[in-house]
């Protein structure tokens, strides 16, 4: 009799754990869409064990803590991206300068759009609209470049001036950029192509007015233990 109880205890811990784990691979997040989609085997042995209180074999648990973990690195690479937007987005707040986030439009820029890659693009202030930075986050490495619009013909010596003029104040807003992601608590690495001027255009908006709205800085959900009171341990001390 002891080991029959002993065995439903044990089995109704396992049930409300895979609960848990369904809740966390399942839930979609409305600020974030492309989450990729966890193993369906692992989804279903979930379901079985939560529904009939099938045991997770061992094949079953393992797919099910990959998933997991899978889920776990993505949320975390996605809170990374939001708190690295944030902490450039700062770089516009008290200026005239407009601030873009998005995907420029073709492969210009240097390291072009890809998924991986979120790009802005910030006019300072008392830049004419002739010039602007491009600073482009992958992971942990932030590239910037100084950028110009396409013009077809050869450019004039006034024009060459500028751009040079343009790319050094570009190069002095490096410590400005590493000193906000310190204070952040942010591992950026800043690199920036020195002396040169690329053409372009600039990335579509993605808010009114072009800014970014306020950063959601809470740490991202993982697979929590819900609030109740577990079954009693068959050979817990309350029982006789």
């Amino acid at each position: 009799m002891a080991d029959a109880n002993r065995r439903a205890w044990q089995l109704r811990r396992e049930a409300e754990q895979a609960a848990v784990q369904l809740d966390f691979l399942t839930g979609r997040l409305p600020d974030a869409p492309d989450l990729p989609d966890p193993d369906p085997e692992a989804v279903a042995a979930l379901r079985r064990c939560v529904a009939d209180q099938v045991p997770l074999t061992a094949d079953e648990r393992k797919a099910v803590e990959q998933s997991t973990a899978a889920r776990c690195a993505a949320l975390e690479a996605l809170y990374l991206e939001r708190q690295c937007t944030g902490v450039l987005a700062r770089l516009a707040q008290d200026t005239e300068g407009d601030l873009r986030v998005g995907q420029p439009d073709g492969d210009d820029g240097g390291d072009g759009g890809d998924g991986d890659t979120v790009t802005l693009d910030w006019t300072p202030g008392d830049w004419d609209p002739d010039h602007w930075i491009r600073l482009q986050l992958r992971g942990e490495d932030v590239h910037v470049v100084t950028m110009r619009p396409a013009t077809r013909g050869e450019r004039r010596a006034g024009d060459l001036e500028l751009d040079a003029r343009r790319c050094a104040e570009a190069a002095e807003r490096l410590d400005e950029f590493r000193s906000l992601a310190a204070t952040a608590g942010l591992t950026l690495t800043f690199e920036m192509r020195h002396g040169e001027v690329l053409p372009g255009t600039r990335v579509r908006r993605t808010g009114p007015g072009g800014r970014t709205g306020s950063q959601d800085h809470r740490r991202p959900p993982g697979p929590r233990k819900r609030q109740h009171r577990a079954p009693d341990d068959p050979d817990g001390p309350g029982r006789t």
